[in-house]
């Protein structure tokens, strides 16, 4: 099965394995989602170097 590699929205870095992320997304979104790797690919996309700037 195909899997696209993840990318940060602000720096587009591609987000490795071991990487941690942060999803921003809204929580009226979070109903019943199972295959969180493509359901991801269609929100913001931080990785943790951006995720720290941006707190």
């Amino acid at each position: 099965m195909f899997s696209p590699k993840l990318t940060c929205s602000n720096c587009n870095k591609e987000i490795e394995d071991n990487d941690k992320i942060a999803i921003i997304v809204q929580a009226k979104e979070l109903n019943g989602f199972t295959n969180l790797k493509s359901w991801a690919n269609n929100h913001r996309i931080l990785c943790s170097q951006c995720n720290d700037i941006k707190q």
